[in-house]
Order: C-alpha cells, then structure tokens, then sequence
C-alpha cells in the first residue's frame, strides 16, 4: 500500500512535444514544394535546336520570343514572334521534324517555316552544328501557359 500512495504523490512525467520536430521536418519540405511549383518547365534540347535553327535562318531578328510550344516524340512545333527591321511584330509557326542520328542523337529531317518546307541544303548545312548546340544548350525554358479561364486574365 505504501508504493501504490509513492506512485500517487510522485508528479506526473511531462510528456515531450513532438511539435518542433515537427515544423523542422515541415519546413523544408513545403520548401521544397514551392521551388518545384515556381520553377518554369523545360523543354527538350529539339527544342532548343529548332529554336536555334529558326533564329540562324531569320533575316533579321531584332528580337526573338517563343510564345507557344509543342513537343512529340519526334516533333517540335512553335509559335514565335520576331521583330523585323521597320519594327513590326510578325507572328510565325514553325514544325520541326526529327531523327534520332548515332553521331549527333539528333538531326533535322524536315522543317516547315509559315508552312512552307525549308530547303533540304540548309538543312543538311545545319545538321553538323548540332554538336555545338548539345554542348552548350540554349535556354529551354518554355513559354508561360495561359489559363482557360478568361477571369484568370483580370487578376
């Protein structure tokens, strides 16, 4: 009887809070979230060798923008707008079709320019500056997607 009143009198253990444990595991990870939510997605290296090849064949390119861009297996199409030489935006689509090649993992087969099929010489012309552009990749970064919402727009 004499233990079970020591047990009775004795305080009571605080039990340990797990609640910053917790909020250190917590952080990081919604840390971790957010950078991958903000970053803007890539696109593959065919696009960044049509993007290439589109900017070495334009006359005049006072200014280069993506504004659209659609990846298949073997297929990059885009959307683009350049300024010319008198300062006019002119919007343009391009389809660039692959291959996949030994020497260079990719060449160009076929590219249509406002839907008109570019030359098979600059294109043959192009294909050994592919290396080169492997080595030192263009930025990959693919254009801002719009929502389907029009009220998305007025925020």
């Amino acid at each position: 009887m004499a233990t079970a009143s020591k047990a009775a009198n004795a305080p009571a253990k605080k039990k340990k809070s797990n609640k910053l444990l917790y909020v250190a595991i917590a952080i990081p990870i919604l840390s971790l979230i957010w950078y991958v939510g903000m970053m803007r997605p890539q696109g593959s290296i065919k696009f960044g060798i049509c993007q290439v090849f589109i900017e070495k064949t334009l006359s005049y390119p006072l200014e280069f923008r993506v504004v659209s861009a659609y990846e298949k297996p073997n297929e990059v199409r885009m959307e683009f707008t350049t300024i010319n030489e008198y300062g006019e935006y002119i919007l343009s689509q391009v389809a660039c079709v692959f291959r996949p090649d030994p020497v260079t993992t990719w060449a160009l087969t076929e590219v249509q320019l406002k839907r008109v099929k570019m030359s098979q010489e600059l294109i043959d012309a192009f294909n050994p500056t592919i290396p080169a552009i492997l080595q030192n990749p263009p930025d990959l970064t693919l254009p801002y997607v719009p929502s389907d919402n029009l009220m998305d727009l007025q925020r």
